[in-house]
Protein backbone atom coordinates (compact mmCIF):
# COMPACT_ATOMS: atom_id res chain seq x y z
CA UNK A 1 0.00 0.00 0.00
CA UNK A 2 1.15 3.58 -0.76
CA UNK A 3 2.33 5.93 1.77
CA UNK A 4 0.06 8.54 2.29
CA UNK A 5 2.29 10.98 0.89
CA UNK A 6 2.92 9.05 -1.93
CA UNK A 7 -0.73 8.95 -2.50
CA UNK A 8 -0.99 12.85 -2.44
CA UNK A 9 2.74 13.90 -4.15
CA UNK A 10 1.42 11.05 -7.35
CA UNK A 11 -1.55 12.72 -7.56
CA UNK A 12 -0.22 16.41 -7.61
CA UNK A 13 2.03 14.96 -10.50
CA UNK A 14 -0.56 13.68 -12.37
CA UNK A 15 -3.28 16.30 -11.46
CA UNK A 16 -4.64 17.78 -13.92
CA UNK A 17 -5.85 21.35 -13.20
CA UNK A 18 -9.47 22.32 -14.25
CA UNK A 19 -10.19 25.28 -16.42
CA UNK A 20 -9.87 28.21 -15.34
CA UNK A 21 -11.57 31.76 -16.19
CA UNK A 22 -9.75 34.73 -15.93
CA UNK A 23 -10.68 36.95 -13.18
CA UNK A 24 -9.63 40.71 -13.20
CA UNK A 25 -8.43 39.60 -9.14
CA UNK A 26 -5.11 38.30 -10.06
CA UNK A 27 -2.11 36.80 -7.94
CA UNK A 28 1.38 37.77 -8.52
CA UNK A 29 4.10 34.93 -8.11
CA UNK A 30 7.00 37.17 -8.83
CA UNK A 31 8.68 39.11 -6.18
CA UNK A 32 7.68 37.49 -2.73
CA UNK A 33 10.75 35.17 -2.63
CA UNK A 34 12.63 38.08 -2.61
CA UNK A 35 11.46 39.86 -0.03
CA UNK A 36 10.76 37.28 2.19
CA UNK A 37 7.24 37.78 2.69
CA UNK A 38 4.09 35.36 2.35
CA UNK A 39 0.98 35.96 0.51
CA UNK A 40 -1.91 35.63 2.09
CA UNK A 41 -5.31 35.28 0.24
CA UNK A 42 -8.29 35.69 2.23
CA UNK A 43 -12.37 36.13 1.30
CA UNK A 44 -15.31 35.19 2.06
CA UNK A 45 -16.31 31.39 1.72
CA UNK A 46 -16.47 30.48 -2.16
CA UNK A 47 -15.48 33.70 -3.42
CA UNK A 48 -12.53 31.87 -5.94
CA UNK A 49 -9.80 31.60 -3.41
CA UNK A 50 -8.69 28.69 -4.38
CA UNK A 51 -9.25 29.21 -8.21
CA UNK A 52 -7.08 32.24 -8.03
CA UNK A 53 -4.46 29.78 -6.64
CA UNK A 54 -4.61 27.58 -9.17
CA UNK A 55 -4.67 30.28 -11.84
CA UNK A 56 -1.05 31.35 -10.56
CA UNK A 57 -0.11 27.75 -10.82
CA UNK A 58 -1.37 27.20 -14.15
CA UNK A 59 1.13 30.36 -15.35
CA UNK A 60 3.74 29.32 -13.61
CA UNK A 61 3.92 26.00 -14.66
CA UNK A 62 4.43 27.69 -18.23
CA UNK A 63 7.82 27.97 -17.23
CA UNK A 64 8.38 25.89 -14.16
CA UNK A 65 8.06 21.87 -14.03
CA UNK A 66 5.46 20.11 -11.54
CA UNK A 67 9.03 19.67 -9.33
CA UNK A 68 9.00 23.61 -8.34
CA UNK A 69 5.61 23.77 -7.06
CA UNK A 70 3.48 22.24 -4.64
CA UNK A 71 -0.19 23.09 -4.36
CA UNK A 72 -1.76 20.94 -0.91
CA UNK A 73 -5.78 21.63 0.26
CA UNK A 74 -6.14 20.67 3.83
CA UNK A 75 -9.68 20.19 3.29
CA UNK A 76 -9.05 17.07 1.56
CA UNK A 77 -9.94 14.40 4.17
CA UNK A 78 -7.29 12.10 3.50
CA UNK A 79 -4.42 14.52 4.84
CA UNK A 80 -4.95 14.13 8.81
CA UNK A 81 -5.13 17.80 10.22
CA UNK A 82 -1.76 17.27 12.41
CA UNK A 83 1.38 19.20 13.10
CA UNK A 84 3.51 16.55 11.48
CA UNK A 85 1.60 16.54 8.65
CA UNK A 86 3.68 19.90 7.89
CA UNK A 87 6.67 18.82 9.66
CA UNK A 88 6.88 15.53 6.82
CA UNK A 89 5.66 18.24 3.94
CA UNK A 90 9.40 19.38 2.73
CA UNK A 91 10.95 16.12 3.16
CA UNK A 92 8.58 13.78 1.67
CA UNK A 93 8.62 15.92 -1.57
CA UNK A 94 12.69 16.14 -1.54
CA UNK A 95 12.09 12.44 -1.58
CA UNK A 96 9.98 11.98 -4.06
CA UNK A 97 11.05 14.86 -6.71
CA UNK A 98 14.43 14.83 -5.40
CA UNK A 99 14.66 18.85 -4.47
CA UNK A 100 12.50 21.30 -2.25
CA UNK A 101 9.49 23.27 -4.09
CA UNK A 102 10.34 26.38 -5.03
CA UNK A 103 6.36 27.52 -4.72
CA UNK A 104 4.41 26.12 -2.14
CA UNK A 105 0.57 26.55 -2.17
CA UNK A 106 -1.10 25.78 1.15
CA UNK A 107 -5.01 26.06 0.87
CA UNK A 108 -7.38 26.43 4.09
CA UNK A 109 -4.02 25.74 6.29
CA UNK A 110 -5.66 27.36 9.04
CA UNK A 111 -7.12 24.22 9.88
CA UNK A 112 -3.98 22.87 11.19
CA UNK A 113 -2.70 23.50 14.70
CA UNK A 114 0.94 25.50 15.00
CA UNK A 115 0.35 25.78 11.58
CA UNK A 116 2.06 29.81 11.61
CA UNK A 117 5.36 28.54 13.66
CA UNK A 118 5.87 26.42 10.91
CA UNK A 119 5.23 28.54 7.59
CA UNK A 120 7.53 31.07 9.68
CA UNK A 121 10.31 28.22 10.13
CA UNK A 122 10.37 27.60 6.53
CA UNK A 123 10.25 31.04 5.21
CA UNK A 124 13.32 31.45 7.66
CA UNK A 125 14.95 28.60 6.60
CA UNK A 126 14.48 27.59 2.66
CA UNK A 127 14.46 29.79 -0.41
CA UNK A 128 10.97 28.97 -1.40
CA UNK A 129 7.65 31.59 -2.17
CA UNK A 130 4.84 30.50 -0.09
CA UNK A 131 1.06 31.03 -0.44
CA UNK A 132 -1.77 30.46 2.08
CA UNK A 133 -5.41 30.45 1.65
CA UNK A 134 -8.11 31.20 4.36
CA UNK A 135 -11.00 32.60 5.47
CA UNK A 136 -11.49 36.29 6.22
CA UNK A 137 -12.31 35.43 9.99
CA UNK A 138 -9.46 33.14 10.22
CA UNK A 139 -6.39 34.83 8.12
CA UNK A 140 -7.15 38.26 8.11
CA UNK A 141 -3.80 40.71 8.80
CA UNK A 142 -5.84 41.46 12.58
CA UNK A 143 -6.00 37.71 13.12
CA UNK A 144 -2.47 36.28 11.72
CA UNK A 145 -1.00 35.12 14.68
CA UNK A 146 1.67 36.89 15.79
CA UNK A 147 4.89 35.08 14.36
CA UNK A 148 3.78 35.99 10.91
CA UNK A 149 3.53 39.77 11.10
CA UNK A 150 5.06 41.91 9.39
CA UNK A 151 5.92 39.04 7.31
CA UNK A 152 3.12 38.54 5.30
CA UNK A 153 1.31 40.24 2.86
CA UNK A 154 -2.51 40.08 3.34
CA UNK A 155 -4.87 40.07 -0.09
CA UNK A 156 -8.34 40.09 -0.46
CA UNK A 157 -10.33 38.48 -2.60
CA UNK A 158 -13.93 39.42 -3.54
CA UNK A 159 -16.69 37.80 -4.57
CA UNK A 160 -17.33 37.92 -8.94
CA UNK A 161 -18.07 41.78 -10.09
CA UNK A 162 -21.16 41.46 -12.79
CA UNK A 163 -19.24 41.35 -15.50
CA UNK A 164 -17.44 38.22 -14.03
CA UNK A 165 -20.31 37.20 -13.18
CA UNK A 166 -21.85 37.63 -16.50
CA UNK A 167 -18.71 35.44 -18.12
CA UNK A 168 -18.86 33.16 -15.61
CA UNK A 169 -22.61 32.09 -16.36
Amino acid sequence: MLSFWETILSEWEQKTLPQIFPREQEISTSGFGQINKILVITGFRRTGKTYLLLSAISKLLQTYSRKDIFYLNFEDERIPLTTQVLTDLLPAFQAHFGQKPKFLFLDEVQNVPLWSKYIRRILDNGNIQIFLTGSSSKMSSFELPTELRGRSIEQKVSPLNFREFLIFK
